[in-house]
């Protein structure tokens, strides 16, 4: 059985609490707190450096920083149900706090990033699609049509479909629970598979762009971006994580097995990244490493050297300000380069991390935590006032 913490941070602790008086909350796992910043800048990097041989050796590395959204649709499910699994799975989850606390999380700064890549993005859109997008993409609609997701901040296709795993999960979570740990073993290698169908259909049907991320981003190939972009077809990834919850809620990892499970994944992942370049783009992006993400997790969760370094306060502090990072980056970086003409080179990343790190941290502390604050005072009082 887990040990339970009530006590909070100021500082690194945002999570929101239980729905029920009578359930205690777990312990904060803080180093998968910082491994969200790491994803995070992973991305960044990707977006921020072209071509990306400038890397030279590592360049297939690098160049499959579009793989880390997968990590992040994949810890969303293991951190959802870590934090409320046992809410829903004992009947005592409160459906409609819990999405109105993920809107809190969510919401308060996406809106304000969306309203500025509106105003900077007005003009440099085509007439006919340009207001609908741009209403998608308020009301985190834009991923579920393949013409509404390249336009303002088009990072944010995947807050979209966060918003949809976000809806499913209180009908989801405990429906997924397994009977055993072959049984939770089973489900997660089924949906593993599941996750990669889509990519394996496209890879019949448009094997170049299927294999080369430059090929499929280059053209009008609609049915690899659909696979990439349509929410249900993301939808396994996100359920792969709620499964390798439910089995670390049930079989903790010993210190033992944590530190295997982490020296396996970490290597199978950076080789797999290594190697990116011979390997099916489309199914690196949907999910071919979950296998990787499951140990790296399961290492993570227990005491060790990389456990300890990442639970430090600044890089925890670091993974809560990830989200503000990466919803600005990729508009900040054209912003950047039509302004001061910074060039997409290594040596760029300097002047790009110097203005977005700070900047993160300050979207975090007064946009996002005020913002959530506000909404929960606001719903819970109005939760009060109906009682």
């Amino acid at each position: 059985m887990l040990p339970t913490d009530d006590r909070l941070s100021g500082l690194t602790e945002v999570r929101n609490p239980v729905s029920s008086s009578t359930l205690k909350r777990p312990p904060h796992l803080k180093a998968l707190t910082s491994v969200r910043a790491l994803a995070a800048l992973y991305v960044g990097v990707y977006h921020m450096v072209r071509p990306f041989e400038q890397w030279g050796r590592f360049t297939g590395f690098w160049g499959a920083g579009y793989s880390a959204v997968s990590f992040f649709f994949f810890l969303s499910g293991f951190i959802l149900v870590y934090t409320h699994g046992v809410e829903f799975a004992s009947g005592k989850g409160d459906t409609k706090r819990f999405l109105v606390a993920r809107f809190a999380r969510v919401y308060p700064l996406y809106l304000l990033v969306t309203i500025v890549a509106g105003i900077l993005g007005y003009k440099a859109f085509h007439p006919a699609y340009h207001v609908i997008a741009y209403v998608a993409q308020v009301f985190m609609l834009q991923s579920w049509h393949i013409r509404l997701t390249p336009f303002f901040n088009i990072v944010a296709w995947s807050l979209s479909e966060e918003a949809f795993f976000y809806c499913c999960f209180p009908f989801v979570a405990a429906r997924l629970q397994p009977r055993s740990l072959r049984h939770g073993v089973v489900l997660l290698l089924g949906l593993c598979v599941l996750a990669l169908v889509p990519g394996l259909i496209a890879m019949y049907f448009d094997p170049l762009a299927a294999w080369h991320e430059t090929a499929a981003t280059s053209g009008s190939h609609h049915m690899l971006y659909f696979v990439r972009r349509f929410p249900p077809l993301m939808l396994p990834q996100f359920l792969c994580g709620i499964v390798a919850g439910w089995i670390y809620l049930q079989r903790p990892v010993s210190e033992g097995w944590a530190k295997l499970a982490l020296v396996c994944g970490g290597t199978a992942l950076f080789s797999a990244l290594l190697l990116a370049k011979h390997l099916p783009f489309i199914l690196l992006h949907n999910g071919l490493l979950i296998p990787c993400y499951v140990l790296i997790l399961y290492g993570l969760t227990r005491p060790n050297l990389v456990s300890n370094v990442l639970s430090w306060t600044p890089f925890v502090l670091a993974g809560e300000a990830s989200y503000a990072f990466y919803l600005i980056h990729f508009m900040f970086n054209d912003w950047a380069k039509s302004l001061f003409h910074w060039p997409d080179t290594i040596a760029g990343l300097i002047p790009r991390f110097v203005v977005l790190i700070p900047l993160s941290i300050l979207l975090h502390f007064f946009v996002e935590r005020p913002g959530r604050r506000w909404v929960m005072s606001w719903w819970d009082g109005r939760t009060a006032a109906r009682a």
